[in-house]
């Protein structure tokens, strides 16, 4: 195994002491990137398989995000009080924005991969909003660049 430079985590842990949090542990974010990063870069093979294809993020309470291969996949539980004609759903390349749930609350939602927002399809299943949305592909076009 190769050592890895643990200044990335030295630092996050000062700038997390001058915020004044009390436990290091405020940004999950952060420590999840963190964390796959050392995954990935010792033991690809573990890392693809926790990345696989079906993978599903939780990413708040009734929200669920699931990514396959080609789409994004988003479940948003919506309370009884809802009236879905009030439901507008806004699509970005990096997130969903509901607006118009019960009690006129917002609801924004950030997604694991980049989308196309314009191939974005909704539909109301029982309680749930379902959302897919068609990933971005990476643009693999290779340019030659001379070197001056």
């Amino acid at each position: 195994m190769h050592s890895r430079s643990t200044e990335p985590l030295t630092d996050w842990i000062k700038r997390q002491q001058r915020k004044g949090e009390k436990g290091v542990l405020r940004d999950p974010a952060w420590i999840e990137n963190y964390v796959m990063q050392m995954i990935s870069e010792t033991v690809p093979t573990v890392a693809a398989a926790m990345l696989s294809a079906t993978s599903a993020v939780p990413r708040q309470s009734g929200v669920t995000v699931k990514e396959t291969k080609r789409y994004v996949l988003a479940q948003l539980e919506l309370p009884k009080s809802t009236y879905i004609a009030d439901v507008r759903l806004q699509v970005r390349e990096d997130r969903i924005r509901i607006c118009g749930l019960a009690k006129g609350k917002k609801k924004i939602i950030k997604l694991p991969a980049l989308v196309m927002p314009r191939y974005s399809r909704a539909y109301i299943e029982g309680s749930a909003l379902k959302i897919r949305m068609r990933k971005r592909q990476l643009r693999k076009k290779v340019y030659k660049v001379e070197i001056e």
